[in-house]
């Protein structure tokens, strides 16, 4: 009978666990919203906003303007190596 209890609270503490991974998944923030580029943080929020909005325009932009600086069509190219890479792995 005691046993039957600790699995009991063991089997709740895993529903009331999987439960909160639901809740979480369902109310997060998902807007793609850009910051101001007066800060650091905002730079590298643009940044990460860019590639997630698939903006390759705007991302090749935050890039610094060296000898070897990609263009936009690298970066599409990357982009859809990576994909491919992923997929067959």
């Amino acid at each position: 009978m005691k046993q039957d209890r600790f699995l009991l609270g063991i089997l709740i503490g895993i529903g009331v666990i999987v439960l909160l991974a639901i809740v979480l998944v369902a109310v997060k923030n998902t807007d793609l919203t850009y910051l101001p580029e007066d800060t650091p943080e905002g730079v590298v929020n643009n940044y990460l906003t860019a590639w997630q909005a698939e903006d390759y325009d705007k991302v090749a932009s935050y890039l610094a303007d060296l000898e070897n600086k990609p263009q936009v069509e690298d970066i599409v190219r990357y982009v859809y190596a990576s994909r491919t890479n992923i997929e067959n792995t």
